[in-house]
C-alpha cells in the first residue's frame, strides 16, 4: 500500500480478487472492483457483483460508486428454526426467508445455500437419515416454476437440541 500511495496515480484498479474490496483511507483510492458476475457459492462469489464506476473532474477522481451487473445472485441463507414444530413449519421458514432474501437482492434470480439454525423440537427430526435430503428436493419442486428462477443448492443443518447439554453438565 504504501508503494502505491507514492505513485502520482489517483485511482489503482488492483485484479485478480473476486470480492469487492477498497483499501486504505481512499486518498489515492486503492480497489478491488471485485467481478461482474459471481459464478459459485465460494464466499468471494456471493451477494452482489457489478463494477466501481469511477468519475472525475478537473483531472481528479472526485467519486466511486458501486454499480451492480449481476443477472443472478449466489447467496447463504440462514433460516433460525427454534420455533418451528415439524418438518412443514421449517419448509415454511425457508420459503419464507427465501422470499426476504429476493427481496433484499432487488429481485433478482438467485441461486441459494441454506442453512437452519437454532435449538428446538425439530433438531431430532433433521437428524433423521434421508429428512435433509426430502426436504431440499421438496424445496426445489416449490420452487421450480418461481420467477425469477430461485434454485436451492444445498441444505444444512446447524440445529441443536432443545436441552443444552453443555449447560446442564456445568450446573
Amino acid at each position: 500500500l504504501a508503494d502505491l500511495r507514492q505513485a502520482p496515480i489517483d485511482y489503482w484498479a488492483l485484479g485478480h480478487i473476486h470480492k469487492r474490496q477498497t483499501l486504505g483511507d481512499g486518498t489515492p483510492v486503492i480497489a478491488y472492483p471485485g467481478n461482474l458476475q459471481g459464478r459459485s457459492m465460494k464466499p468471494s462469489e456471493t451477494d452482489a457483483k457489478g463494477a466501481l464506476v469511477v468519475e472525475c473532474a478537473d483531472g481528479r477522481v472526485a467519486n466511486v460508486r458501486f454499480h451492480a451487473c449481476d443477472a443472478l445472485r449466489f447467496a447463504a441463507l440462514h433460516a433460525d428454526v427454534s420455533t418451528c414444530a415439524d418438518i412443514s413449519d421449517v419448509l415454511d421458514e425457508l420459503l419464507q426467508a427465501a422470499e426476504r432474501r429476493r427481496a433484499e437482492e432487488g429481485g433478482l434470480p438467485l441461486v441459494v445455500r441454506a442453512t437452519v439454525d437454532g435449538r428446538g423440537p425439530v433438531h431430532s427430526i433433521l437428524a433423521r437419515p434421508g429428512v435433509l435430503p426430502s426436504l431440499l428436493e421438496e424445496l426445489r419442486e416449490r420452487s421450480a416454476a418461481q420467477l425469477p428462477f430461485l434454485w436451492w443448492d444445498a441444505l444444512s443443518d446447524a440445529t441443536r437440541p432443545q436441552i443444552d447439554r453443555d449447560q446442564i453438565r456445568e450446573r
